[in-house]
């Protein structure tokens, strides 16, 4: 079994983050589908709010789709690590908890965050 709390913390980062993707998605609009004129209004007022080229690209590219698409993969990649034996590296860590460490880094500002869960490099 690989780490509770931080498994924990792991799936409320990834809920917080499915909630949020959903609520952007414009429930007016049958479709579902989501672009970044949703969020700022008319598109020819689009780059004046929120910029263009770069800015306009990577809120595009981060729409709540992908956010959708890259939670459930996240959570099939912890449910299937969770079904593994527990193999281990040199320093005596589960494969499965340096994977998870690793997954956990992008919230690393959270005050949620456990300071033991910060990568050493070196």
């Amino acid at each position: 079994m690989i780490a509770t709390d931080m498994t924990r913390f792991l799936h409320a980062r990834l809920e917080e983050d499915e909630r949020i993707a959903r609520a952007a998605i414009d429930v007016d609009d049958e479709s579902g589908v989501w672009d970044a004129v949703t969020l700022t209004g008319p598109a020819e007022d689009r780059d004046a709010v929120v910029g263009s080229g770069p800015a306009v690209q990577h809120v595009t590219r981060h729409d709540p789709a992908r956010v959708l698409a890259d939670v459930d993969a996240t959570r099939a990649l912890v449910t299937w690590l969770n079904g593994q034996a527990l193999a281990t590296v040199e320093d005596g860590a589960t494969v499965a908890n340096v994977v998870l460490l690793h997954l956990v880094q992008p919230w690393a500002e959270h005050p949620h965050f456990h300071p033991s869960w910060h990568l050493r490099v070196g």
